[in-house]
């Protein structure tokens, strides 16, 4: 008997950056296995409902807040309004390859892992304004295998990357919300005391890393 194909709600947090949202949006609608769910949590920014209606394909609900609630906030929002099985994270300014959902529900079924990752290429991006990508420069990537014990003390593995068990994520409690930064790695931390991380040896998704920050900084650099 074959596993059923679990459900999945991918979360955006966005504020104040409509172009980079669309960009976000639109690598979830080339994706080759369709999220059954998109929660966009546009904490405190400017208006993005016509940019949701222009993506009627994909099952969105949007979130706005009067006021800002920070990333820990935000992201706990996103997961408490789906029932979907498995939740994955998506920052505006980052995107997912075509295959980045079809080889991660792949592993999480055939292994029924409670959390899948997989690696992603790192862009260095330069803007013109707060708007327009001048250019974009491949300068790393995050790839590695699992390692509970590197996990203590490097971040090694972006939130883009996982996909993760809701009903573990609730376990945990979801992120601390008295972090203003690293709080993707705090959250990781506790879920690893629960589970091993299933990898999936294959770059699915691009990180953005903004102006002349360092590749070692990307992780602790919160996006606002």
């Amino acid at each position: 008997m074959q596993p059923s194909t679990p459900t999945i709600a991918i979360i955006i947090r966005t504020k104040d950056r409509p172009q980079l949202l669309t960009r976000s949006l639109q690598s979830l609608v080339e994706q080759k296995h369709q999220p059954n769910e998109v929660i966009v949590v546009n904490d405190g920014g400017v208006n993005v409902e016509n940019i949701i209606t222009d993506f009627s394909k994909l099952n969105i609900c949007l979130i706005s807040n009067d006021t800002n609630q920070g990333r820990a906030g935000a992201g706990n929002q996103g997961v408490q309004a789906t029932h979907c099985d498995v939740i994955g994270f998506l920052d505006d300014d980052d995107r997912l390859l075509p295959d980045h959902l079809q080889r991660l529900i792949i592993a999480i079924t055939n292994f029924d892992a409670k959390i899948v990752y997989s690696g992603c290429r790192l862009l260095k991006r330069d803007l013109l304004g707060e708007q327009v990508i001048l250019q974009e420069q491949t300068v790393g990537q995050f790839n590695e295998p699992y390692d509970a014990q590197r996990l203590n003390y490097e971040n090694y593995i972006p939130l883009i990357n996982l996909l993760i068990d809701r009903k573990l994520w609730q376990e945990v409690g979801g992120f601390d919300e008295k972090f203003d930064m690293f709080e993707d790695w705090d959250l990781l931390l506790r879920l690893s005391k629960h589970t091993s991380f299933y990898h999936v040896d294959y770059i699915t998704a691009e990180y953005a890393v903004w102006g002349n920050s360092q590749i070692t900084q990307t992780q602790d650099q919160q996006h606002w």
